[in-house]
């Protein structure tokens, strides 16, 4: 196992299977359509770049598509966990 493979294979990975697994957590706690439509949005950005990720370990041609997702499906997090911060405040 390379240097180079971990960076840009297994820690994108890691990312996006901790990312699903604090979505779900949100969206258990905090059931509202917002939540569900965005954890659904980074179920499938995350899954689809897991996938991506996968393929590319596996020598297929490297891309940087599953980390574009990976930004983006933050992104959502971020926005989520905020949007459920402020309704558990009020």
């Amino acid at each position: 196992m390379d240097l180079e493979a971990v960076i840009y294979g297994y820690i994108p990975i890691v990312i996006a299977v901790l990312e699903i697994i604090a979505t779900f957590y949100l969206t258990k706690n905090k059931k509202n359509l917002f939540g569900f439509i965005v954890s659904i949005l980074i179920l499938v950005a995350n899954s689809l770049s897991i996938y991506i990720l996968v393929q590319i370990l596996l020598d297929a041609w490297p891309s940087y598509t599953p980390h574009i997702l990976i930004l983006l499906s933050t992104i959502l997090l971020i926005i989520q966990y905020l949007k459920f911060k402020k309704n558990v405040c009020q």
